[in-house]
């Protein structure tokens, strides 16, 4: 049937009801009255078709929408605590129709992660475990038991993507701290929709310093790190740096960009001390006693060594002078001399005069020893054979 008979039918239809109907007060319509009836009714029926029409997709894609989103799966996820009095972050500003708009904060804060009761991984670091460092659920906020190493939060909280949904996460660095280590780690975290923190994971391990967001495909962390961890004795020429990213490969956390590991040291120094010194004394005069002694100091390392600490007489109060030629370093600050570095596989012999005071005791042999020192003077660098860097020299006359 065309959609010309179905309005015939239609017209028909209405003429009757109107012109038959038991209500005398009722008067039939004209033509042009029943027409506008008929449009409005097939204006209806097209509506209703509509509606139709997006329940019919619209339902499915509502569904697919809350089916959930691939995360890490870390046994940790499921244990964490949350602060009660933290509210839920901001909802994201409406989508413009050409573009979606960016993420909205992980919601997890510095704050936030200080107050709650969070989850913390493992701490075991390239097959050793640092001192006692807790691991679980703990607040950083309250102090460790005794006997166990502080765990805190280092420098900010960086929101970023950490799982395979646009929305963002949070990482954070923690630092373990005892008496004999420091070792520090990445941790992911997130919010669930009762406000609770999340752990998704570690990251890394080691010794970072610093956190940006990637914002390329796959989201995840620039990482600044160091090969170590630059407190305590450690001298500043020893510290190496690198930028590693990290990101979730929709199993576990993995290194994506940037070098994996650090390279030979350049500012190792291996010095030698040269055995068989003899220490000679002559008498008091002027109630000093001066001695003198040749040490002669080699560099087995391939680059120019460091500067070093010249120490002789051990615990003799005594005041040195080492020279090589007509260039003299002195005992200064309550510091044994400190000589320039010798070049790569270099000996350079150093006279060093030994003066003590008049009532010093005799002595038979003194120790002799010297020490890579780094920029400030005071933190030594490591050396990959320490055992040579001492000798002791005799006492052949006082």
């Amino acid at each position: 049937m065309s959609d010309f008979d179905r309005d015939e039918l239609l017209l028909t239809g209405a003429f009757e009801e109107f012109t038959t109907g038991s209500t005398p007060k009722i008067n039939a319509e004209g033509t042009a009255a029943v027409r506008k009836r008929v449009a409005k009714r097939r204006r209806n029926r097209a509506i209703l078709l509509v509606l139709l029409t997006v329940l019919a997709v619209g339902v499915p894609v509502a569904v697919y929408a809350t089916s959930g989103r691939d995360k890490p799966t870390n046994p940790d996820k499921h244990a964490a605590g949350a602060s009660p009095s933290v509210s839920a972050s901001a909802s994201a500003a409406p989508a413009s129709p050409s573009a979606a708009p960016p993420p909205g904060p992980s919601g997890v804060t510095r704050d936030l992660l200080q107050l709650s009761t969070i989850t913390v991984p493992d701490w075991r670091f390239q097959g050793d475990t640092p001192g006692r460092c807790m691991s679980g659920p703990m607040k950083l906020s309250a102090p460790p038991p005794s006997g166990m190493g502080s765990v805190q939060l280092i420098g900010s909280v960086v929101d970023a993507n950490l799982d395979a949904d646009p929305a963002l996460e949070a990482a954070a660095i923690l630092e373990c701290s005892t008496e004999q280590n420091v070792t520090r780690q990445i941790v992911a975290f997130e919010r669930d929709s009762s406000g609770r923190i999340l752990t998704l994971g570690q990251v890394m391990r080691g010794f970072p310093t610093d956190l940006v967001r990637r914002t390329s495909a796959g989201g995840g962390l620039r990482v600044d790190m160091q090969n170590v961890s630059g407190c305590c004795d450690v001298s500043p020429e020893v510290v190496q740096r690198q930028q590693r990213d990290y990101a979730w490969n929709g199993r576990e956390y993995v290194q994506i960009e940037g070098p994996t590991s650090f390279p030979p040291h350049p500012h190792v120094t291996d010095l030698k001390v040269t055995e068989g010194a003899e220490l000679s004394f002559g008498p008091v005069t002027g109630a000093k006693r001066v001695g003198t002694v040749k040490i002669t100091v080699t560099n087995l390392g391939k680059v120019t060594s460091s500067r070093f600490l010249l120490s002789v007489a051990g615990n003799l109060d005594a005041t040195l002078k080492a020279c090589v030629g007509s260039r003299c370093y002195r005992t200064e600050n309550g510091l044994p001399p400190i000589i320039d570095g010798i070049a790569a596989g270099k000996k350079v012999t150093y006279t060093v005069t030994v003066t003590v005071g008049a009532d010093a005791p005799p002595a038979v042999t003194v120790p002799v020893t010297v020490t890579s020192i780094g920029a400030n003077d005071t933190k030594s660098l490591p050396d990959p054979n320490p055992a040579n860097n001492k000798t002791t020299a005799v006492v052949v006359a006082w």
